[in-house]
């Protein structure tokens, strides 16, 4: 074997060897997402038009705490000026990139990404909110943002 051949399978066996498997994925899974994670935007997004939307949690002043375990048992944490902080335990579980988020008998769906330090639920299913305050409702999806702590 000639010197620049051995270089090349020591740097490939040496690439490969330093590699770290459980590196950066794109792939959604309960280990990416265990942890706490604090609200940065609950927003309601107009179906037909995805540039239009309303942050609720700006506009309510909430804010809101997630900790998710390994096993998939999370505690989410409200806080509302005014009220009582509202603590609710529910159960994560991911399908491919779909969250399933069940707390008692309520449950959402959710496709999930996660991009560094921010994790992204768009709902599943719609629902109809009046967008722009002149009384009828249009089609909007929920759309969660999420930061790490």
């Amino acid at each position: 074997m000639s010197a620049r051949a051995f270089l090349a399978t020591l740097g490939a066996v040496a690439i490969t060897a330093c590699s770290d498997s459980t590196g950066p994925s794109s792939e959604v899974s309960l280990g990416r997402m265990a942890g706490t994670w604090d609200l940065s935007r609950l927003e309601l997004v107009l179906v037909s038009d995805s540039t239009v939307s309303q942050d609720l949690k700006a506009a309510l002043g909430l804010s809101a705490t997630l900790t998710i375990q390994l096993n998939g048992t999370a505690v989410l944490t409200l806080r509302q000026p005014g009220q009582p902080d509202t603590t609710v335990s529910a159960h994560v579980s991911v399908r491919g990139d779909t969250l399933a988020y069940v707390a008692g008998s309520s449950g959402y769906e959710a496709i999930v990404s996660i991009s560094g330090g921010t994790m992204i639920w768009r709902a599943v299913q719609t629902t109809y909110w009046d967008m722009d305050g002149d009384g009828s409702s249009e089609e909007v999806f929920e759309r969660d943002v999420w930061q790490r702590r």
